[in-house]
């Protein structure tokens, strides 16, 4: 009888104790107006979401979208289907891609832009913008490690921004 009212106290504060984590989306878009390349796409954002589930976030991300640059400027874009997911911040990534003018023509990067926002107040935390390096050769499993590893670098300043604003 001791075990059961034991077992049956355990459990009832296990379901009164509010589970909490930041919860954490990732929506990569790729440029309208490039050639497209989900499984490269892929590959950066499974090392984002790699990374954000090893520091301890709850991530999801959105289905990879087309956009033009100058539609990602946009300060809401990515906050309405963030807040119906009931997310506290959205990484939105957009990337071109170029091929190379070699036979086979190869796929890869050629810019990137990011912005980490607040969904609460949809406030802009951080943002950058890089080149990333060019690959012209390797296999199409090392092109996507490098942007897997690309992926993770991302999410570590994420990571490291949010750190800063929980104090």
């Amino acid at each position: 009888m001791k075990r059961t009212v034991s077992a049956c106290v355990l459990a009832v504060l296990c379901l009164a104790a509010p589970l909490s984590g930041q919860t954490f989306s990732v929506a990569l878009l790729e440029d309208s107006g490039g050639p497209e390349a989900p499984d490269l796409s892929d590959a950066l954002l499974g090392g984002c979401l790699d990374h954000l589930f090893a520091a301890g976030f709850i991530a999801t991300n959105e289905t990879i979208g087309r956009i033009g640059r100058a539609d990602f400027q946009s300060s809401v874009l990515g906050l309405k289907s963030a807040r119906e997911g009931y997310v506290d911040y959205v990484a939105l990534v957009w990337i071109r891609y170029a091929d190379t003018p070699s036979d086979p023509p190869v796929r890869f990067p050629e810019s990137l832009a990011w912005r980490l926002m607040r969904v609460r107040d949809g406030s802009a935390l951080a943002e950058g913008s890089e080149k990333p390096e060019r690959f012209d050769s390797g296999t199409v499993e090392e092109r996507r490690e490098r942007l897997s590893q690309l992926g993770k670098t991302l999410a570590a300043v994420w990571a490291r921004t949010l750190r800063k604003e929980r104090g």
